[in-house]
Parts: C-alpha cells; sequence; structure tokens
C-alpha cells in the first residue's frame, strides 16, 4: 500500500476516531471506531478552513504530517510541532488527538482556561508529560 497524502496521514496516525464533536480529555473515555480516509480528508479540510487566513500555517502542518511519515520526527515531535502551530485553535489541537495512537493525547490545563488561555501538556504511554505556557 502507498502512503501518500491525507491517506499516509490516516495510515501512520490513525487508529481510533472519536466521534463526539466535544472531544473529552481522555482518550479512554471515548467510544471508539476505525477511522476512515474520509475522516482524514474531512480534518484537513476543518485545518485550511480555520488557517484560510494563515496559509503558511496550514503548509507547515502539511511539513509536519509529511516529517512523521518519511520517519524525521516521531508521534511526540508531531505532536510538539502542532501543538505551537495550532496554539489559540484549541478544536485543532483536539482534532488532531483523534488520530493519535493509543496511549498519547493532549491534556488541557484547567488553571490555565480559567485565565482565558488554553495550554497542552502531552502525554505519551512512557508517562512523559511536557508542558508549554
Amino acid at each position: 500500500m502507498t502512503l501518500n497524502g491525507p491517506e499516509g496521514f490516516t495510515n501512520r496516525l490513525g487508529i481510533t476516531f472519536h466521534p463526539e464533536a466535544d472531544l473529552p480529555q481522555r482518550q479512554e473515555e471515548v467510544t471508539e471506531r476505525v477511522l476512515t480516509q474520509a475522516d482524514a480528508l474531512n480534518y484537513l479540510d476543518a485545518v485550511r478552513e480555520r488557517l484560510k487566513d494563515y496559509p503558511s500555517r496550514y503548509n507547515q502542518f502539511l511539513d509536519v504530517m509529511t516529517d512523521f511519515k518519511h520517519n524525521v520526527i516521531d508521534t511526540h515531535g508531531a505532536m510538539r510541532r502542532v501543538r505551537i502551530l495550532f496554539c489559540g485553535y484549541t478544536d485543532l489541537i483536539l482534532g488532531f488527538q483523534t488520530f493519535l495512537p493509543p496511549g498519547y493525547r493532549f491534556e488541557r490545563h484547567a488553571s490555565a482556561v480559567r485565565r482565558g488561555r488554553d495550554t497542552f501538556s502531552i502525554i505519551t504511554p512512557f508517562g512523559d508529560s511536557t508542558h508549554r505556557e
């Protein structure tokens, strides 16, 4: 199978899909179903639409996915770059979480939300947590 474009993104990152519109904070709270290529394309369309005023950010996101596909970066590295690129776009960060393998997730910091900011830690199966304020 060829891993090109959104299909490569789906095959490489996509394990489960979380159908809830408002994604929960923890992966284990979600009913899982198989992710499809259409799900990945819908997410890419949503990213393009949200970043329509910032085309360079969208292109940088595509670069992240290409780097991941070619093993230039790992899952944690992709998450770090997406967290920076999508700063201020909570919906895009939580949407990206849909495509992460089990054990990987973004965790929102409630104290930052109360201050009008959204900050996220990166959680991995190894228990790593990185915080960017």
